[in-house]
């Protein structure tokens, strides 16, 4: 499977669990959160803002145009015995909402869950930390030299001039053409969330915080090339 999914969202934060929330109710999961992580039973992730969250969901290997986009990841169980995945906006403690949640149906079973963060998606440009950071533009240049900026690039770049220290002019005078005007606005993946079968006896770290919650730049790295960007396909 390889799917990309557009999750409606109004909170700083959306979320992973079963449809039936492996038999246990909602009001349960939320006064037992950090329980509730720690048994597989869900999975919720800081956001750096409330947008809407961009996911594709993959069963096999990332491709290599994947694996060079991502800038942090991490790793954690999640059992889904009802068949029925569920990616939801927050996690609303009125219940569940249709307009916030997307639904796939996936074989029954334990998964391990393996979260990507994009470069370019929602917390992307927040993962890395001080000594990694680089302007885009400068990073693109360094280690594409060959290469014409991507439209995606091209749009991020004429709003964001300062981001390509020395450039600057450049992009203004780029960003009030029409040739700008011309370019639609990229509708990037934020997150590759990757399922796989969790193997018994798997043994690995819980990464969430004292409240539950997965933070952002768990495990940062910067790729050796300046991410593209991954268009989302609806």
């Amino acid at each position: 499977m390889r799917r990309d999914v557009a999750v409606y969202n109004e909170a700083t934060g959306f979320s992973i669990h079963s449809a039936n929330f492996c038999g246990v109710s909602r009001n349960y999961v939320l006064q037992n959160l950090y329980e509730s992580v720690r048994n597989g039973i869900i999975i919720p992730i800081n956001l750096v803002q409330d947008s809407s969250p961009h996911i594709r969901v993959i069963t096999g290997s990332l491709t290599l145009k994947e694996e060079g986009e991502w800038v942090d990841r991490f790793a954690w169980k999640l059992r889904i015995p009802c068949g029925q995945l569920i990616l939801e906006g927050g996690l609303d403690p009125r219940g569940p909402n249709a307009d916030f949640m997307k639904s796939l149906e996936v074989p029954a079973g334990d998964y391990l869950v393996e979260l990507y963060t994009l470069y370019w998606g929602i917390n992307g440009f927040d993962c890395l930390p001080e000594n990694l950071q680089e302007p885009p533009g400068a990073w693109f240049r360094r280690t594409r030299p060959n290469q014409r900026f991507p439209a995606s690039m091209k749009f991020y770049l004429g709003e964001n001039a300062d981001e390509d220290p020395g450039h600057e002019d450049e992009w203004d005078e780029f960003y009030n053409s029409e040739k700008y005007e011309e370019l639609e606005e990229p509708d990037w993946v934020d997150f590759i969330l990757r399922l796989s079968p969790w193997k018994a006896g798997k043994e690995i770290e819980l990464p969430c915080d004292q409240n539950g919650w997965f933070p952002n730049g768990l495990n940062p790295r910067k790729p050796e090339l300046c991410p593209l960007g991954l268009m989302f396909r609806r």
